[in-house]
């Protein structure tokens, strides 16, 4: 027999209650294993009780029995004889029919031969046999490796749990800390301010000079505080957002007096570079004016003095705005940049330049706002050469911000559904279908709708902080055209912006009523639960 047995020793067991049919399956038996190098034992019962109490522990088995047993037939033993788990189990009848086979098979039996058969040609036994000792011993090794799987898994949990309370515990001190140093912090730096400008009595040059050094130091430690507390805010999603119009030159504006105050504390120039022509943006200018402030605070730290940053503003594609910041500092290798925007993570490290102060946030959260404004971030950089860091906003056109709307979701959240679909057609689900990739190759044709609208259809917009507003924006896009318009006004097209509710609920429900019209702030409250 060509399949290994765990043992030195093969058992036979024959259930079977007609004495002159277990003589002939045990001469079969002898027949069909003769050719084979094995020791074996035959052993028979015409009990499948007496058979289960002799079952052999720790060696390999083959068990025949027989369907029409006194009281009962096999198939009502097949379980207890599969459960017992000393090797596979083979139906054996006189007179067998389909219906038979296939409730010996669900009930988990190896083979099903008729005894005719059996008896005349042992060597379908033999196959029969090597078989099931097969496909037994692959079950049985399948078995041990998923249970040394959970084993690993159930392991892998409890120290991702203890990583997880370790990380959560970790975080909640930094966050305590940032808050606790702020207070004391603010007293440093404005009693220094103070003293600075004379307000407590006549102050000498030198000390005027040690006083900068104070000022400069508290602003920078709390610029490190601010990185924490936002990246905090970040990882909880606390932060609110309010996108609308904006055009890029105010956003640059708001913050030019900061970006020259920052970067003329070590004497570097600070020029800007807006093309003519830009279009308006849609975006939060508060979370736009962080992002690029932390892009010129990372490239001034870089910076020696007397060197130059250029700030640009330009139109990355048809849908998107860039704004840039281009130092002249010492560049990256091409291998930090693929981590520069990962938490913890330092230029100098790279570069060993040890003397520059910081955590490794500040990029971190140039990348997380940008993600909040439906943008990109992109690094350029070359040792020796300086660096390009820059950010995408979306143009403040509906096709613009739904494209990037999309993309954002397809990036950020499996959890986010955003489906363009017949209300009925649930089973588009089961059959693979992707409505992300529909809904994005049809901003792309600025058709929000497939072309065929003779169903009643739903456009479901994620269950994300921006559903609402996003529904207006693809309302505002559809009523555009005089079919979409009709198909709003009549029902048969809705908007809807998913919360909880599950998908398949979403699209069997006829009555869409309670997850349509004007929400409160409590309901955008609760849109703004999943935004990650």
């Amino acid at each position: 027999m060509k399949t290994t047995l765990r043992s030195d020793k093969l058992n036979c067991i024959v259930i079977d209650d007609n004495p002159d049919h277990t003589e002939l399956i045990c001469h079969a038996i002898e027949n069909a294993l003769r050719e084979d190098a094995i020791d074996y034992e035959i052993m028979t019962f015409d009990s499948p009780i007496e058979g289960l109490a002799e079952l052999p522990a720790g060696s390999d088995a083959v068990i025949l029995i027989d369907y029409q047993l006194s009281g009962s037939t096999g198939t009502e033993w097949v379980s207890d004889f599969v459960g017992a788990r000393v090797g596979p189990v083979i139906m054996l009848t006189s007179s067998g029919n389909q219906r038979i086979a296939a409730e010996a098979f669900r009930e988990g039996v190896s083979d099903y031969l008729l005894k005719d058969e059996v008896i005349r040609k042992p060597e379908k036994l033999r196959e029969a046999m090597r078989e099931s000792l097969r496909r037994f011993a692959l079950e049985q090794k399948n078995r041990e490796l998923s249970m040394q799987l959970k084993l690993s898994n159930s392991e892998l949990n409890q120290r991702n749990e203890r990583l997880r309370e370790l990380t959560e515990s970790a975080h909640r001190f930094v966050d305590d800390v940032a808050h606790e140093f702020r207070t004391p912090l603010t007293v440093i730096k404005e009693f220094a301010s103070i003293i600075d400008d004379g307000l407590g009595g006549e102050v000498t040059a030198k000390q005027q000079e040690y006083l900068r050094f104070i000022i400069d130091a508290t602003r920078d430690l709390s610029g490190l505080i601010d990185d924490f507390l936002n990246s905090s805010k970040l990882r909880s999603n606390m932060l609110k957002v309010s996108r609308r119009a904006t055009p890029v030159t105010s956003i640059i504006d708001t913050i030019w007096p900061m970006i020259l105050t920052r970067a003329g504390a070590r004497e570097i120039e600070v020029v800007r570079e807006i093309a003519d022509g830009l279009p308006m943006v849609y975006a939060d200018a508060d979370k736009a004016q962080r992002t690029l402030l932390n892009l010129v605070v990372n490239a001034v730290k870089y910076s020696d003095t007397g060197q130059r940053i250029v700030i640009r503003a330009d139109r990355h594609d048809d849908d998107c705005v860039r704004v840039s910041v281009r130092d002249e500092g010492p560049g990256l290798p091409e291998e930090a940049c693929r981590k520069l925007f990962e938490r913890f993570s330092r230029c100098c490290d790279e570069m060993r330049q040890e003397s520059i102060s910081g955590f490794g946030l500040g990029l971190s959260i140039v990348r997380e706002l940008s993600g909040i404004n439906l943008g990109e971030v992109f690094v350029e950089s070359e040792l020796g050469a300086g660096s390009t860091f820059s950010f995408t906003l979306p143009v403040d056109q509906s096709r613009s911000v739904i494209k990037r709307f999309v993309s954002h979701l397809s990036q950020r959240s499996a959890r986010t559904v955003v489906a363009a679909m017949r209300i009925e057609c649930d089973a588009c689900l089961r059959e693979g279908f992707k409505p992300v990739a529909v809904l994005e190759s049809a901003c792309r044709s600025n058709d929000l709708l497939l072309d065929s609208l003779r169903d009643d259809r739903i456009l479901m917009i994620g269950a994300d902080r921006d559903a609402i507003s996003m529904r207006d924006r693809v309302r505002e896009q559809l009523i555009r055209r005089e079919d979409c318009r009709r198909m709003l006004e009549s029902g048969q097209l809705r908007l809807v912006p998913v919360g909880q509710w599950p998908v398949a609920q979403l699209l069997t429900n006829l009555d869409l009523s309670d997850f349509e019209g004007n929400r409160t702030e409590e309901d955008h409250a609760e849109f703004s639960t999943n935004y990650r």
